[in-house]
Protein backbone atom coordinates (compact mmCIF):
# COMPACT_ATOMS: atom_id res chain seq x y z
CA UNK A 1 0.00 0.00 0.00
CA UNK A 2 1.46 3.34 -1.04
CA UNK A 3 1.25 6.57 0.96
CA UNK A 4 -1.77 7.91 -0.94
CA UNK A 5 -3.71 4.71 -0.34
CA UNK A 6 -2.68 4.67 3.30
CA UNK A 7 -3.95 8.24 3.72
CA UNK A 8 -7.33 7.07 2.41
CA UNK A 9 -7.28 4.17 4.86
CA UNK A 10 -6.54 6.63 7.68
CA UNK A 11 -9.63 8.62 6.74
CA UNK A 12 -11.72 5.44 6.93
CA UNK A 13 -10.46 4.78 10.45
CA UNK A 14 -11.19 8.36 11.58
CA UNK A 15 -14.69 8.13 10.10
CA UNK A 16 -15.38 4.95 12.06
CA UNK A 17 -14.21 6.65 15.27
CA UNK A 18 -16.58 9.54 14.47
CA UNK A 19 -19.53 7.23 13.82
CA UNK A 20 -18.82 5.24 16.98
CA UNK A 21 -19.08 8.46 18.97
CA UNK A 22 -22.46 9.12 17.31
CA UNK A 23 -23.68 5.56 16.77
CA UNK A 24 -27.14 6.30 18.17
CA UNK A 25 -27.80 8.71 15.29
CA UNK A 26 -27.60 6.08 12.54
CA UNK A 27 -29.83 3.02 12.79
CA UNK A 28 -28.37 -0.13 11.24
CA UNK A 29 -31.30 -0.42 8.81
CA UNK A 30 -30.80 3.05 7.30
CA UNK A 31 -28.51 3.84 4.36
CA UNK A 32 -26.15 5.58 6.76
CA UNK A 33 -26.09 2.59 9.11
CA UNK A 34 -25.50 0.18 6.22
CA UNK A 35 -22.66 2.38 4.97
CA UNK A 36 -21.04 2.24 8.42
CA UNK A 37 -21.29 -1.56 8.40
CA UNK A 38 -19.72 -1.72 4.94
CA UNK A 39 -16.93 0.69 5.88
CA UNK A 40 -16.20 -1.35 9.01
CA UNK A 41 -15.84 -4.48 6.86
CA UNK A 42 -13.59 -2.72 4.37
CA UNK A 43 -11.36 -1.16 7.02
CA UNK A 44 -10.93 -4.47 8.83
CA UNK A 45 -10.00 -6.19 5.57
CA UNK A 46 -7.56 -3.41 4.66
CA UNK A 47 -5.63 -3.55 7.93
CA UNK A 48 -3.24 -6.36 6.87
CA UNK A 49 -2.37 -4.38 3.73
CA UNK A 50 -1.16 -1.38 5.73
CA UNK A 51 1.97 -3.17 6.98
CA UNK A 52 5.04 -1.65 5.36
CA UNK A 53 2.98 1.13 3.73
CA UNK A 54 6.07 3.36 3.53
CA UNK A 55 6.86 2.00 0.08
CA UNK A 56 9.48 -0.64 0.75
CA UNK A 57 9.56 -3.04 -2.20
CA UNK A 58 12.37 -5.31 -1.12
CA UNK A 59 11.37 -8.74 0.13
CA UNK A 60 13.49 -10.85 2.43
CA UNK A 61 14.26 -13.01 -0.60
CA UNK A 62 15.84 -10.02 -2.37
CA UNK A 63 18.28 -9.46 0.49
CA UNK A 64 18.95 -13.20 0.68
CA UNK A 65 19.74 -13.34 -3.04
CA UNK A 66 22.25 -10.52 -2.69
CA UNK A 67 24.01 -12.35 0.14
CA UNK A 68 23.97 -15.65 -1.74
CA UNK A 69 25.30 -14.01 -4.91
CA UNK A 70 28.17 -12.58 -2.89
CA UNK A 71 28.92 -16.04 -1.45
CA UNK A 72 28.97 -17.45 -4.98
CA UNK A 73 31.27 -14.67 -6.11
CA UNK A 74 33.72 -15.54 -3.32
CA UNK A 75 33.61 -19.22 -4.32
CA UNK A 76 34.34 -18.33 -7.93
CA UNK A 77 37.11 -15.90 -6.98
CA UNK A 78 38.89 -18.70 -5.11
CA UNK A 79 38.52 -21.02 -8.07
CA UNK A 80 39.69 -18.37 -10.57
CA UNK A 81 42.74 -17.50 -8.46
CA UNK A 82 43.68 -21.15 -8.19
CA UNK A 83 43.16 -21.66 -11.92
CA UNK A 84 45.65 -18.87 -12.65
CA UNK A 85 48.18 -20.57 -10.41
CA UNK A 86 47.64 -23.89 -12.17
CA UNK A 87 48.09 -22.21 -15.57
CA UNK A 88 51.38 -20.66 -14.46
CA UNK A 89 52.60 -23.80 -12.67
CA UNK A 90 55.17 -26.37 -13.65
CA UNK A 91 54.58 -27.43 -16.26
CA UNK A 92 52.58 -24.38 -17.38
CA UNK A 93 49.14 -24.97 -18.90
CA UNK A 94 48.47 -22.06 -21.25
CA UNK A 95 44.81 -21.07 -21.41
CA UNK A 96 43.82 -23.18 -18.41
CA UNK A 97 42.51 -20.21 -16.41
CA UNK A 98 40.37 -18.77 -19.22
CA UNK A 99 37.26 -20.79 -18.45
CA UNK A 100 37.45 -19.91 -14.76
CA UNK A 101 37.94 -16.15 -15.04
CA UNK A 102 35.12 -14.14 -13.51
CA UNK A 103 32.91 -12.38 -16.09
CA UNK A 104 33.57 -8.68 -16.58
CA UNK A 105 29.87 -7.97 -16.25
CA UNK A 106 28.90 -7.88 -12.57
CA UNK A 107 25.22 -8.72 -12.97
CA UNK A 108 23.74 -11.62 -11.05
CA UNK A 109 22.67 -13.21 -14.32
CA UNK A 110 26.23 -13.37 -15.69
CA UNK A 111 27.54 -14.55 -12.32
CA UNK A 112 25.06 -17.43 -12.15
CA UNK A 113 25.74 -18.43 -15.76
CA UNK A 114 29.46 -18.52 -14.97
CA UNK A 115 28.88 -20.55 -11.80
CA UNK A 116 26.89 -23.12 -13.75
CA UNK A 117 29.64 -23.32 -16.38
CA UNK A 118 32.38 -23.84 -13.80
CA UNK A 119 30.33 -26.42 -11.93
CA UNK A 120 29.69 -28.35 -15.14
CA UNK A 121 33.46 -28.52 -15.82
CA UNK A 122 34.68 -29.64 -12.42
CA UNK A 123 31.85 -31.75 -11.02
CA UNK A 124 32.73 -35.43 -11.19
CA UNK A 125 36.17 -34.77 -12.72
CA UNK A 126 38.45 -36.22 -10.04
CA UNK A 127 41.69 -35.38 -11.87
CA UNK A 128 40.68 -31.77 -12.39
CA UNK A 129 39.48 -31.43 -8.79
CA UNK A 130 42.85 -32.80 -7.61
CA UNK A 131 44.65 -30.02 -9.47
CA UNK A 132 42.67 -27.42 -7.53
CA UNK A 133 42.90 -29.09 -4.13
CA UNK A 134 46.67 -29.43 -4.57
CA UNK A 135 46.73 -25.66 -4.06
CA UNK A 136 44.91 -26.04 -0.73
CA UNK A 137 41.46 -25.33 -2.09
CA UNK A 138 39.07 -27.18 0.28
CA UNK A 139 38.33 -30.74 -0.75
CA UNK A 140 34.60 -29.93 -0.77
CA UNK A 141 34.89 -26.79 -2.94
CA UNK A 142 32.74 -28.36 -5.68
CA UNK A 143 30.04 -29.39 -3.20
CA UNK A 144 30.17 -25.91 -1.66
CA UNK A 145 29.75 -24.25 -5.06
CA UNK A 146 26.85 -26.52 -5.91
CA UNK A 147 25.13 -25.83 -2.57
CA UNK A 148 25.50 -22.06 -2.93
CA UNK A 149 24.11 -22.21 -6.45
CA UNK A 150 21.12 -24.30 -5.30
CA UNK A 151 20.47 -21.83 -2.45
CA UNK A 152 20.47 -18.95 -4.91
CA UNK A 153 17.97 -20.76 -7.15
CA UNK A 154 15.71 -21.39 -4.15
CA UNK A 155 15.85 -17.71 -3.18
CA UNK A 156 14.95 -16.78 -6.76
CA UNK A 157 11.83 -18.96 -6.56
CA UNK A 158 10.88 -17.39 -3.21
CA UNK A 159 11.30 -13.88 -4.61
CA UNK A 160 9.06 -14.71 -7.55
CA UNK A 161 6.39 -16.02 -5.14
CA UNK A 162 6.69 -12.83 -3.06
CA UNK A 163 6.17 -10.67 -6.13
CA UNK A 164 3.08 -12.62 -7.16
CA UNK A 165 1.68 -12.30 -3.64
CA UNK A 166 2.48 -8.58 -3.63
CA UNK A 167 0.66 -8.01 -6.91
CA UNK A 168 -2.36 -9.94 -5.70
CA UNK A 169 -2.36 -8.01 -2.43
CA UNK A 170 -2.18 -4.67 -4.24
CA UNK A 171 -5.16 -5.57 -6.43
CA UNK A 172 -7.15 -6.60 -3.36
CA UNK A 173 -6.30 -3.37 -1.53
CA UNK A 174 -7.35 -1.26 -4.51
CA UNK A 175 -10.69 -3.05 -4.69
CA UNK A 176 -11.28 -2.55 -0.97
CA UNK A 177 -10.36 1.13 -1.18
CA UNK A 178 -12.87 1.63 -3.99
CA UNK A 179 -15.54 -0.07 -1.92
CA UNK A 180 -14.63 2.06 1.09
CA UNK A 181 -14.88 5.28 -0.90
CA UNK A 182 -18.31 4.24 -2.17
CA UNK A 183 -19.43 3.62 1.42
CA UNK A 184 -18.12 7.06 2.46
CA UNK A 185 -20.15 8.71 -0.32
CA UNK A 186 -23.27 7.01 1.02
CA UNK A 187 -22.49 7.89 4.60
CA UNK A 188 -21.53 11.48 3.82
CA UNK A 189 -25.01 12.29 2.52
CA UNK A 190 -26.61 10.96 5.70
CA UNK A 191 -24.15 12.71 8.01
CA UNK A 192 -24.37 16.10 6.32
CA UNK A 193 -28.15 15.98 6.21
CA UNK A 194 -28.37 14.78 9.80
CA UNK A 195 -26.11 17.52 11.16
CA UNK A 196 -26.98 20.33 8.77
CA UNK A 197 -27.86 22.61 11.69
CA UNK A 198 -24.99 21.46 13.91
CA UNK A 199 -21.87 23.17 12.53
CA UNK A 200 -19.57 21.72 15.18
CA UNK A 201 -20.50 18.17 14.18
CA UNK A 202 -20.19 18.98 10.49
CA UNK A 203 -16.72 20.38 11.15
CA UNK A 204 -15.80 17.20 13.03
CA UNK A 205 -17.07 15.11 10.12
CA UNK A 206 -15.04 17.07 7.59
CA UNK A 207 -11.92 16.62 9.70
CA UNK A 208 -12.55 12.88 10.05
CA UNK A 209 -13.30 12.33 6.36
CA UNK A 210 -10.49 14.49 5.00
CA UNK A 211 -7.88 12.54 3.05
CA UNK A 212 -4.51 14.10 3.89
CA UNK A 213 -1.91 14.42 1.17
CA UNK A 214 1.13 12.23 1.96
CA UNK A 215 3.31 15.34 2.33
CA UNK A 216 0.84 17.34 4.40
CA UNK A 217 2.46 16.46 7.70
CA UNK A 218 -0.65 14.72 8.98
CA UNK A 219 -0.48 11.98 11.62
CA UNK A 220 1.42 8.89 10.49
CA UNK A 221 -0.50 6.55 12.80
CA UNK A 222 -4.31 6.65 12.67
CA UNK A 223 -6.41 6.03 15.78
CA UNK A 224 -7.28 2.40 16.39
CA UNK A 225 -10.50 1.41 14.63
CA UNK A 226 -13.38 0.63 16.99
CA UNK A 227 -14.03 -2.99 17.73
Amino acid sequence: MNDRQYALYQSFVRILVFTTDHSADFAASTPGGKAITELTRVTTALKPHTDGHTGSDASGATTSKEDLAEALREDLKDIARTARAIEAGAPPQPGFATDYALPSERSQRSLIAHARSVLAQVKGNAALIAQFTAYELPADFVTDLEADLAAFDAATDTQADDRITGVEGTATARKLLREGRAAVVQLSASVQNKYRRQPELLAAWRTASRVDRPDSGGPETPPSPPA
